[in-house]
């Protein structure tokens, strides 16, 4: 199996491609949740109206910047879709972008995330519900796949003691991975157990859940992109 992220990876064409798509990807997993946020906190402004976090960040796609909530989703899905470093990467990958793609295209039932919308679809929202947590289910999948050793790379750890750039990174992909699995889980019992957390304008907890997982994604793939000097094989 070639290394695309070997020291020579310098020189292969392919390996550079990769590693520019995952910082693309990691900046836009950081910067996702926050855009969508501060882009509705500047309309409310701007036209007088209540300044709050919105429930879920699912629930942006009903906010002004709907465009840029829709627009990232396709260019996650489309880059999730096109990388492809390895057999079970590629098909881990592929699928979360195709979750990508449903989660721009079957919105989160309206009422859900303000009274005042008109209902919209239940099946639409089921789909959305189902293709979240198969994506983030998947991603976090992926970080402990960037865990994976070359046989060379074991010999590396053994001989340094864990303690080479490989290793940094495998730790950064684990806390990434875990952090992601724990938050799901939490967003999944509060919403299997209907936990109200009131109308506080910015006392979200699904919100920031999601946006940690996010969030943890995003630093998850701008480490697999060898970034960080201190992170370089």
């Amino acid at each position: 199996m070639t290394n695309l992220f070997s020291t020579t990876r310098q020189e292969s064409p392919k390996a550079f491609r990769y590693e520019k798509l995952c910082i693309a990807i990691g900046v836009l997993g950081i910067a996702y949740p926050i855009v969508n946020f501060l882009y509705d906190l500047a309309f409310s402004s701007m036209n007088g109206l209540p300044l709050v976090i919105r429930p879920t960040v699912s629930c942006y796609f009903w906010a002004p910047g709907t465009v840029w909530f829709v627009g990232v989703l396709w260019i996650f899905g489309i880059i999730l879709v096109y990388y492809s470093r390895d057999k079970i990467e590629g098909v881990t990958s592929t699928l979360a972008g195709i979750f990508a793609f449903c989660i721009a295209s079957f919105p989160q039932e309206a009422t859900e995330c303000s009274p005042g919308h008109a209902p919209s679809s239940e099946v639409f929202s089921t789909i959305h519900l189902i293709s979240a947590v198969s994506f983030f289910i998947l991603l976090s999948y992926l970080s402990f796949l960037f865990t994976r050793k070359t046989e060379h790379e074991k010999q590396v750890s053994i001989v340094t003691n864990r303690n080479n750039p490989k290793d940094k990174r495998n730790r950064i992909y684990v806390w990434c991975g875990s952090t992601m699995v724990i938050c799901l889980l939490l967003a999944m019992i509060f919403k299997f157990f209907k936990v109200d957390f009131g109308s506080g304008q910015f006392y979200q907890p699904m919100f920031y859940l999601e946006t940690i997982m996010l969030v943890a994604f995003g630093i998850s793939w701008l480490t697999r992109s060898h970034s960080f000097k201190w992170l370089k094989p």
